[in-house]
């Protein structure tokens, strides 16, 4: 039997930061350095004690057993391959002393946490998928489990977060249903994912790509243990079945398995669960689940000695089902930016993100506050810098102390660049969080760069030593009236009255030329002030 787990993440003394181990990175990814082969990472997650690592070995019979055969093995659908290395599974078993208690990921039964850190199995695995044109060679992780009451809750999503980010199908391990804490859980430790990559993604993002938003994950499954609400019994009497009642069988178990995902994760109307749900979603290009009975209270015991035919038959049957839909069906290579990647690629990704987490963990916010409220303290500050941004480049040009009056044509393409600036400011800030909560924002930003706008364009308008002439116009057109009809009256017309009506039209003119002539020179001493200045400005210009 060869392989055994090595620790790629360890946890420090306490249980506060971690540190990647680059030596057993190196052993596992040289391993497939001259082989120009696409890697899937199969990475699987979840509450401390909740089987994880007791699965794993499942995987590992499974992937042996193929090793060894080939693919004449799937022309075998039944558990044969269960058996192939004995009846007793030994490998990792803790609650015996045997050799092979160390040749496998460790689990035993009990309360105790048992992984701690990240692990991975030291040697690469080859399988053919259908989902993929090419052979994958698969790698193994698994994680230290969560709220193990010891680690910290920014740690347990850091270490979340990265077994995300480098696997191509992540495995939630949930406990009898998909909670609404699991949801949760799962949005939260998926964003701490999600922003560590932001920086990696702003600086590959291409012209074509800017207004489409990729997500950053891959397949996200949960795998529902101990599940307690199946339709049918799952039994030995499965594989007396002909080959076509039981793929009838099994496709009614998956259209069961989808129906129950989307009574999880669809549309609800409380607007709290909605953005949990808006979250995962805008993570992950698929999500699915698979359910699992419970292997039998045999398997509880810390007497437990590995016994496979103690383990109860549905779960034994599931299992198998399960394998083969995993690796032959679903798995796909690990992609970034669109491209699949190989074992050197892979690891030089696994660094890079590793050095992500540790560099940022003064920086991220505490995993305890709620996802809604630290998107919303995050996006209302992007709003609030990019609205200053604004205001500050158009004070620059306009203001109450600034007398300077600027063309409208010339100060609307001063706006329109600003604009543009501040909204590529808020674009990059605004980050975390459901798209909808995003939008209201950037909303409200504009909304608020109107109002500035308005203001802004009202006091450089106040400048415009011009602005006042058509005040003139209508007092002037009046005193002239009234000049040219009494001097038509004072030539036609010697009567009284015309003498009289003679008389108020000369007092009007002269009143309206008196007030004019203070005007004009208001107006033209405005001028003198207005002209003044702009000498002064062009004069320290030149100088």
């Amino acid at each position: 039997m060869h392989g055994k787990p090595l620790k790629i993440i360890n946890i420090g003394e306490d249980d506060s930061q971690f540190r990647l181990e680059d030596e057993n990175v190196k052993e596992i990814f040289d391993k497939l350095n001259n082989k120009d082969i696409k890697v899937a990472v199969v990475s699987i997650v979840g509450s401390f004690r909740t089987g994880k690592s007791f699965i794993l070995n499942f995987f590992l019979r499974y992937l042996r057993h193929l090793e060894a055969v080939g693919l004449d093995a799937l022309d075998d659908e039944s558990e044969k391959w269960m058996y192939k290395e004995g009846d007793m599974l030994l490998e990792g078993n803790l609650n015996t002393n045997n050799e092979q208690s160390q040749s496998s990921f460790a689990w035993r039964g009990g309360n105790e946490r048992q992984t701690t850190g990240i692990w991975m199995w030291s040697e690469p695995f080859i399988v053919r998928s259908t989902a993929f044109p090419e052979e994958i060679a698969v790698l193994l992780m698994d994680t230290q489990g969560m709220f193990d009451n010891q680690t910290t809750m920014t740690l347990t999503a850091q270490i979340f977060g990265l077994s995300t980010l480098v696997s191509s199908f992540q495995i939630y391990n949930v406990e009898k249903r998909i909670g609404e804490d699991n949801l949760q859980h799962l949005a939260l430790f998926s964003e701490y994912g999600r922003m560590a990559l932001s920086p990696v993604n702003e600086s590959n993002k291409s012209e074509e790509s800017e207004s489409i938003e990729a997500k950053p994950f891959q397949h996200m499954q949960f795998l529902i243990r101990d599940y307690q609400n199946f339709d049918k019994d799952w039994d030995d009497d499965f594989y007396i079945f002909t080959k076509e009642d039981q793929d009838s069988y099994v496709e009614t178990y998956r259209e069961a398995a989808r129906k129950y995902l989307n009574t999880v994760i669809d549309n609800k109307d409380a607007k709290d669960l909605q953005i949990t749900r808006d979250q995962i979603t805008r993570c992950f290009d698929s999500i699915d689940c698979f359910m699992l009975p419970h292997p039998g209270p045999a398997v509880t015991k810390k007497t437990f000695d590995g016994k496979i035919s103690s383990i109860d038959p549905g779960f034994r049957a599931l299992v198998n089902i399960y394998l083969r839909q995993l690796f032959h069906e679903q798995l796909l290579p690990k992609r970034i930016n669109d491209r699949f990647l190989t074992a050197p690629e892979l690891a030089l990704f696994f660094a890079a993100y590793t050095s992500l987490f540790q560099q940022g963990q003064s920086g991220f916010p505490k995993a305890m506050t709620m996802l809604e409220a630290t998107s919303e303290a995050n996006n209302r500050s992007a709003l609030a810098v990019s609205l200053a941004k604004y205001r500050a480049g158009m004070e620059t040009k306009v203001s109450v102390d600034n007398v300077t009056y600027i063309k409208e044509d010339e100060l609307t393409s001063i706006h329109n660049k600003l604009l543009a600036e501040s909204l590529l400011s808020f674009d990059k800030a605004a980050t975390m969080g459901p798209q909808l909560s995003i939008a209201n924002y950037r909303t409200e930003l504009l909304q608020a760069i109107d109002q500035e706008m308005i203001r802004l364009f009202h006091i450089n308008s106040l400048h415009n030593p011009y602005r006042d002439v058509d005040r003139y116009v209508v007092p002037l057109f009046i005193g002239v009236v009234a000049y040219i009809a009494s001097k038509i009256l004072d030539s036609v017309c010697s009567s009284d009255i015309c003498e009289s009506t003679e008389d108020a039209l000369e007092k009007l003119y002269m009143l309206i030329f008196f007030i004019l002539l203070i005007l004009t020179w208001r107006y033209f001493s405005k001028i003198y002030s207005y002209a003044l200045d702009l000498m002064s400005m062009v004069a320290k210009r030149t100088n």
